[in-house]
């Protein structure tokens, strides 16, 4: 049985070691695989401001496009920065599907940083992702002509509205 090349190769999750994703991409590239590490912004809160930071949307793990049958595995488990493969039970390596990456792919920008749907309309609701309202949940009122959103939440006890570009906000 002919199998084509492309068929052969699967995506898989590779479990990184501790802060070592910049050195496992490093390999990876020199080694010629193919990665993915989806990223997501987030607002944390600092002593006194709203910092925005870039972070793994899995933190510790990395996919990589691999052929299982070439020994791809025993170079992947010897990836400096790599942990592990992700495998379950007998030791096999278990594989993601590749329409859920192609999935995350199209939702990502060309930094890998996970970009919000552009499908939000009045009445949706949503979950503000950035700023000093951040994690709050709210419902889309009217959107202007430069995309900028008007979304209506309860803010201490009292119904509050705040004007935000749609990239801040994520569908519920």
């Amino acid at each position: 049985m002919i199998t084509d090349e492309k068929e052969a190769h699967v995506w898989v999750a590779a479990q990184l070691k501790p802060n070592a994703l910049a050195k496992a991409q490093r390999n990876l590239d020199r080694q010629g695989f193919v990665h993915f590490c989806p990223m997501q912004r987030e607002t944390v809160r600092g002593a006194s401001q709203f910092k925005q930071q870039i972070i793994q949307l899995f933190p510790g793990y990395c996919f990589v496009h691999m052929n299982p049958a070439s020994g791809d595995v025993r170079k992947l488990n010897a990836t400096h920065g790599i942990s592990r493969l992700v495998s379950f039970g007998s030791g096999h390596i278990s594989t993601v599907p590749t329409q859920l990456i192609s999935v995350l792919q199209n939702r990502c920008d060309e930094k890998n940083c996970l970009m919000a749907p552009a499908s939000l309309a009045v009445g949706d609701d949503v979950r503000i992702l950035t700023g000093a309202f951040a994690e709050f949940v709210g419902r889309v009122e009217t959107i202007s002509k430069s995309d900028r959103l008007r979304i209506l939440f309860d803010f201490m006890g009292q119904k509050s509205h705040v004007d935000m570009p749609q990239q801040n906000l994520e569908k519920l």
